[in-house]
């Protein structure tokens, strides 16, 4: 009331009173162009389509961006692991995708470029252990062959069987994905099955991501279908 009081005194006394109004927040729009995290592929999102990360993943692993989709999805055991990536408006620089599990009711994540430097042991695996957890996580770093000091590009040795499945089965979901939203697998593969992407996935550490990616590359499109399977992020 005494607001009121105050704003007539004011009015009264022939001294003007201006009001502004305060004008509604513009709606986030999205950038001209996000990266898939994967491969670093550039696309525009008004055109090309990922599934966004679903209301029971926020519910346990809440939003890292304000725009977040999912590029691959994998259920193992009572775990699932997500790779997300996505956008903010307010964003300043690239998008990094990362590795997100869920278990238990807990989350947990990784850096994606971090998990996908596995590499097979030379002599085999002496574990065989199903537990569930991200790819590399906790792993020693080593140095690449060739390669010295603390810049020098690293890899981690794969401590299981199974951790390598997930990461191969991660690859395999992403590439479903990327046909989906690119529109056909001839489509998805004119974009990644080049000789840039080959030759930026021959490193020492990117031997998983290299062998599949071969092999899809390789396939029929009438073998690989058209991404219509059972992998999608619930």
């Amino acid at each position: 009331m005494k607001e009121i009081v105050f704003f007539l005194a004011f009015v009264s006394l022939g001294i003007p009173v201006i009001c502004q109004m305060s004008k509604p927040s513009p709606k986030p729009k999205a950038p001209a162009l996000v990266v898939e995290p994967f491969f670093d592929i550039p696309y525009d999102p008004s055109k090309v389509h990922y599934e966004p990360v679903p209301q029971s993943f926020v519910n346990v692993c809440h939003h890292t961006f304000q725009h977040e989709f999912v590029y691959a999805y994998l259920k193992s055991g009572a775990a699932e692991y997500f790779v997300i990536s996505g956008y903010s408006a307010d964003q300043d620089g690239d998008s990094l995708g990362y590795v997100a599990m869920i278990k238990g009711g807990n989350c947990d994540s990784a850096d994606l470029k971090n998990a996908f430097v596995g590499v097979p042991p030379q002599g085999g695996y002496s574990n065989s252990s199903t537990g569930e957890e991200i790819p590399g996580k906790g792993a020693p770093e080593v140095p690449d062959p060739g390669e010295s000091g603390a810049m020098g590009n690293s890899h981690y040795v794969l401590r299981s069987p199974h951790e390598e499945a997930i990461l191969r089965g991660l690859l395999e979901d992403n590439f479903q994905r990327g046909i989906r939203a690119f529109g056909g697998e001839i489509q998805y593969k004119s974009l990644i099955c080049t000789p840039k992407i080959m030759k930026a996935f021959s490193d020492f550490a990117d031997v998983v991501t290299e062998q599949e990616l071969k092999s899809f590359c390789s396939r029929n499109p009438s073998v690989s279908g058209s991404g219509d399977d059972n992998t999608k992020g619930k």
